[in-house]
């Protein structure tokens, strides 16, 4: 219907025949959006562009007789009331322009700035109208079209300086709908300097927006559709013209110089990550008067795709409850993160209660770009990047993955297709600055040694740490032991054997899990969970061994393994999480969270959930990453647990027990068990003292010589409990429900 709609527009042929020629075109460069289908749970609102063309309050001769800015003001208003978008884009607005708008249409905040960069002038500005009550402004810059993009000023084949102004907003019915949008006014005339504008425009983008971010670009760009010099944003954007299902179409004259004969299309909705529903240019004479200004508004109603939650049903098993806290992913009908490459560049996260690091370059050479995308951990929005100094690279494949040592220092280091030849360099990275140490620079005198991660324990920042190396397609691992920051010992840890018993080797990314001190878990892209004495080699534990329904699913495994794997315990009940399936299962990538018993005996396992039930996504990680972090939330008994596949999406959830708190301590050489039963806090002997403080540090209970204390009047929250005898001191937290 809209495309019928469009050609009873049109007068010549001609124009119908270069409509199917540039729908050719433009659609392959539109596959950036969002699909259609998008849910209700969607930002959805009106974007509109408008260039409102400069006007006086009195009579001046540049202004066209019959449509001076006295005779359109009130159309102009009717059209917004009639309209009613809900964030518009407008260029040429003089400073009388804007306070009469703001004036006439009290629910639009105004973000401005003139062109000339003098703000007490009355001269033309850039202008952002929103409505307060949706949206709320969280940052913007400007820059002019220039080589000196801070000032007021042109270059090149330019006349005049050219604004642009780029706002972030967030949308107050949720704090996670954010979205960037441009209000640009590129050159009226020159060749070179419009081809300058889009490279500018682009080059801000990427340098100043997360890939996976909503983006609108909005403005007069003083270029007709299909011209080449905009081909640099459409490789990036889609356009609302010709991408919305329902449209009036790209050659729809958008400039009409107060004459009925032009036809000129100079202005545009670009979008990025964004779904348009509509696009519509308002060239009705429904407002009173001809025309409201020389140019045309256009507007589209747009979605931003925003569906964050794993929406499966978690049955509660016992007292146990799984919650998504968010869900970003590739897939549709996420479609909420970018992970390019399918994920070759990004293979490795690590997790802070606070944030979460993805280690990514954007190439495998020597002189590549390297840095840190931040995500935060509470709520999975994007929360920018850290460049990584250019110390790391010069290496083969630089920031390979980024992982903590036991102290939580932060770190990096090269992917290396030989280490007997070429040197593993391991650098604390500052989170802040980027800044970067080198802490080990090793190599090895035991043969060829394809190195893709390793494990470090102790810290780093003291000198006194050891490196794990599993060597991928062999059969050992190397241990490097550092005493005050110089190495001094290698040791060659030669594994007894695999699982499956099929297999003679590890595969390709094998991964390290400590257990404690002398064992670890090792997986890889051919080998199952297996679990080895450090000391000796001896594999003391693996999935063959598993004695019930987890048989199944490890049955439903089909082609190459991935390497994650994760432990944790809650309430004294030990689980694990390990990857399932890889992308070639129907619903593509998912990990099973399991209990085990507390001497982490695979024969004990239990099969609780599937995550995400809905699968994270087909996309094939050559790299076999499928990686699980796993931390306590200190406020609450619960446990977080993240994951993420590279090239497929990211993801968080929360694991509860609503059982009575149980916290059993040894203190030193005594078996002293402190246990909270739900009313008492007991010692299993008697103490010289037990008092409980609340978080302010305020002691709200206390008693001697006893073996217990009643806790069960005490408000719900968190607690210190502090037991002592004659020998020890306990220090504890409970959580009373």
């Amino acid at each position: 219907m809209w495309f019928t709609c469009w050609i009873k527009k049109q007068k010549h042929m001609k124009k119908i025949i270069l409509f199917f020629i540039s729908m050719c075109f433009i659609c392959a460069k539109a596959d950036n959006l969002a699909p259609a289908g998008i849910d209700g749970k969607c930002a959805t609102f009106r974007v509109m562009q408008f260039n409102i063309l400069q006007g006086w309050d009195s009579y001046n001769a540049s202004e066209t007789e019959g449509y001076e800015w006295l005779k359109r003001r009130g159309p102009v208003v009717k059209m917004f009331n009639e309209i009613n978008p809900d964030i518009v884009c407008v260029q040429e607005a003089r400073k009388l322009q804007c306070s009469y708008l703001k004036e006439q249409l009290p629910q639009y905040d105004q973000l401005l700035y003139p062109k000339d960069g003098i703000e007490t002038n009355g001269g033309q500005r850039d202008l952002i109208m929103y409505k307060s009550a949706k949206f709320e402004l969280l940052q913007w810059d400007k820059f002019w079209f220039s080589e000196t993009p801070e000032t007021s000023s042109y270059s090149w084949d330019a006349g005049t300086p050219k604004l642009t102004i780029r706002a972030q907003f967030r949308c107050k019915d949720n704090q996670r709908k954010t979205f960037w949008i441009y209000c640009t006014h590129f050159f009226p005339t020159g060749d070179s300097c419009r081809q300058k504008c889009s490279n500018m425009m682009l080059a801000d983008m990427k340098a100043n927006i997360p890939a996976d971010d909503p983006i609108f670009l909005c403005g007069d760009l003083n270029l007709n559709y299909g011209d080449v010099r905009l081909d640099t944003l459409l490789t990036y954007m889609g356009d609302a013209a010709t991408s919305a299902p329902k449209s009036d179409g790209p050659l729809v004259c958008t400039y009409n110089g107060f004459n009925p004969n032009y036809t000129k299309t100079l202005d545009h909705i670009y979008g990025r990550n964004v779904y348009f529903k509509n696009y519509h240019v308002v060239n009705s004479p429904d407002y009173g008067i001809t025309y409201i200004s020389d140019h045309y508004p256009l507007y589209s109603d747009v979605q931003i795709p925003l569906k964050w939650e794993d929406e499966a049903a978690y049955t509660e098993n016992n007292e146990l409850k799984l919650e998504n806290k968010w869900f970003r992913a590739e897939k549709e009908p996420y479609g909420n993160i970018i992970l390019s490459s399918t994920g070759a560049y990004k293979r490795g996260f690590a997790v802070t209660n606070d944030t979460i690091y993805i280690s990514n370059r954007t190439g495998n050479s020597s002189n590549t770009y390297c840095y840190l995308d931040k995500y935060d951990s509470k709520t999975g929005i994007y929360i920018g990047k850290v460049s990584l100094s250019t110390a790391i690279i010069g290496k083969t494949y630089p920031c390979n993955d980024v992982i903590f040592d036991d102290a939580g220092h932060l770190l990096v280091y090269n992917y290396v297709m030989n280490m007997a030849s070429i040197p593993l360099k391991l650098y604390q990275i500052n989170p802040s600055t980027g800044a970067a140490t080198l802490r080990a620079t090793i190599q090895t005198t035991n043969g060829t040694s394809r190195v893709e991660h390793v494990t470090v324990t102790g810290d780093v920042e003291t000198g006194n740490f050891n490196i794990y190396v599993p060597i991928a397609s062999k059969t050992h691992i190397l241990k490097f032991d550092f005493e005050n920051g110089s190495q001094t010992k290698e040791s060659l840890i030669e594994l007894s054997g695999f699982y499956p018993t099929t297999v003679t080797k590890t595969g390709t990314s094998p991964r390290l899990y400590m257990l404690g001190d002398n064992y670890a878990v090792l997986n890889s892209s051919t080998t199952l969970p297996t679990v080895y004495n450090l000391a000796t080699g001896a594999m003391t534990d693996n999935f063959g061994n598993i004695q019930n329904d987890i048989n199944k699913l490890i049955a439903e495994e089909n082609g190459d393994l991935t390497n994650g794997f994760s432990c944790f315990e809650l309430k004294g009940q030990k689980y694990i999480v390990y990857p399932l399936t890889n992308y070639k299962a129907d619903t593509g990538y998912q990990f099973v969270l399991a209990s085990i018993d507390k001497d982490l005996s695979f024969k004990s396992m239990k099969h609780l959930w599937n995550i995400p039930q809905v699968g994270f996504g087909t996309t094939n990680n050559s790299n076999s990453e499928a990686l699980i972090t796993c931390l306590p939330n200190v406020s609450k008994d619960t446990i977080n647990i993240y994951i993420y596949v590279p090239g497929n999406g990211l993801a968080c959830y929360t694991l509860s027990n609503d059982k009575p708190t149980a916290i059993k301590t040894l203190i030193n050489s005594n078996n002293q068990d402190v246990i909270f039963d739900g009313e008492y806090i007991k010692c299993n002997s008697t103490a010289d003292r037990i008092s409980v403080y609340d978080t302010t540090g305020k002691v709200v209970a206390t008693q001697k010589n006893v073996q217990r204390i009643n806790v069960k009047s005490f408000p719900k929250g968190l607690y210190v409990i502090y037991t002592q005898t004659s020998k020890n001191t306990s220090t504890q937290k409970i959580w009373i429900r």
